[in-house]
């Protein structure tokens, strides 16, 4: 994917909001990379998820330096025109001492208001019925396909 320091350009949607996203129109960014994240190697917590639950997510999260505004942002891959995805994402259960060391649970949530809507309370029930899960809660990036 993209390295530190790497200048890059890309075009992102103006609005990340999953109800507005296919509405919405794309602007040139030009970006200093200064990190990636793998939600599937590296998934949100519960904390990450739930601060912002109706954003369009998708498996590659990067941070840049957006040299327009002389700021640091943060913006999802799969959102962008070059690398658009369908941003599909699932909640796991994440044990290092069991085989295999996460667990699927529930289903896949699609990204739109009424799933997310739904993940944010399965979360939620999930939590309050068992705060022990608390650290082992992840949700992960399901949908590795490509959108032309």
């Amino acid at each position: 994917m993209f390295e530190p320091s790497q200048r890059i350009e890309l075009e992102y949607p103006t609005h990340t909001h999953v109800r507005l996203i296919e509405r919405s129109h794309y602007k040139r960014r030009h970006l200093v990379v200064h990190r990636m994240r793998d939600l599937v190697a590296d998934p949100l917590t519960p904390a990450e998820f739930l601060r912002r639950p109706y954003v369009a997510r998708s498996r590659w999260l990067m941070t840049a330096w957006d040299e327009r505004i002389d700021e640091f942002r943060q913006f999802y891959l799969g959102s962008t025109a070059q690398f658009r995805s369908p941003g599909c994402l699932r909640i796991v259960i994440e044990d290092h001492n069991a085989d295999p060391p996460r667990r699927l649970i529930g289903r896949q949530y699609e990204p739109n208001v009424f799933d997310r809507r739904l993940m944010v309370r399965m979360m939620q029930k999930w939590l309050r019925e068992q705060p022990d899960l608390y650290d082992k809660i992840r949700v992960i990036a399901d949908d590795m396909r490509l959108l032309g």
